[in-house]
């Protein structure tokens, strides 16, 4: 089954929430990574408009492939700021700053053009709910990620934290397995971007090169494989890839 992909400002360079440094020190401090059954639970936020879903979505790529974007509580807002007058891109943020979770979601909103108030994750419910998303409570949409489609936003029941889906569950009307055999490739091009979603207008997580092996993991779209590295899981174009 396809990992479902969140995108979120999870702690600072030194794994709090205080913040240090602006920008993004590590390459974690606003980032990828799996879904996670949290332990307190998830609410999950969700736009009748996929348009507006796959835009919000889009947003928190953008800011996740931008290491001038770091996290921090106290300066949760410069990204804000820095971007509000250039249509909410974190792409324009040209200098280091910051943001924390909540904030990071609510640009997001904004990007997608849904014109969404401040708030932190003690408020976010009912302010997203009063600007037009459903707040689902169903165990088997919260609980797993197999329901689960691109722009949906997940919040902890206890509000600590709130993160971006990026891409649909299985039952999500997403993508399914390919029966194919191939398990590996290797890349036929140089400076070939690994991205987050099999399409050239997300997000580049990474870069390979002429040679190198990758993990094939089953899922496809049309002219699109989902590989695995060592250290990445992301999309790249079939093309580039000379399957063994």
């Amino acid at each position: 089954m396809a990992k479902v992909m969140i995108g979120h400002a999870r702690f600072d360079e030194d794994g709090k929430s205080i913040g240090n440094k602006a920008g993004d020190q590590t390459k974690k401090e606003v980032s990828i990574s799996d879904w996670y059954k949290h332990k307190d639970r998830w609410f999950v936020m969700r736009h009748p408009d996929a348009e507006v879903r796959d835009k919000i979505a889009e947003c928190v790529e953008y800011a996740c492939a931008n290491d001038n974007i770091g996290y921090s509580i106290p300066d949760r807002s410069g990204l804000w700021n820095l971007v509000k007058n250039k249509g909410y891109d974190p792409r324009e943020a040209k200098s280091k700053t910051s943001c924390d979770c909540s904030s990071l979601v609510r640009l997001a909103c904004n990007y997608a053009g849904v014109d969404m108030p401040d708030f932190n994750t003690g408020s976010q419910p009912s302010i997203m709910s009063k600007n037009g998303f459903e707040k689902i409570d169903d165990s088997s949409v919260c609980d797993y990620s197999v329901k689960l489609v691109r722009g949906d936003v997940l919040v902890s029941r206890i509000k600590s934290h709130t993160c971006t889906v990026l891409n649909n569950g299985i039952d999500g009307t997403g993508y399914q397995p390919d029966e194919k055999k191939d398990k590996t490739a290797i890349v036929t091009g140089n400076s070939v971007n690994i991205r987050v979603g099999p399409g050239t207008n997300r997000a580049s997580i990474g870069k390979l090169n002429k040679g190198d092996k990758v993990e094939l993991t089953g899922n496809t779209r049309t002219g699109w494989a989902e590989i695995k590295t060592n250290s990445l899981t992301g999309w790249m174009f079939d093309q580039y890839l000379n399957k063994e």
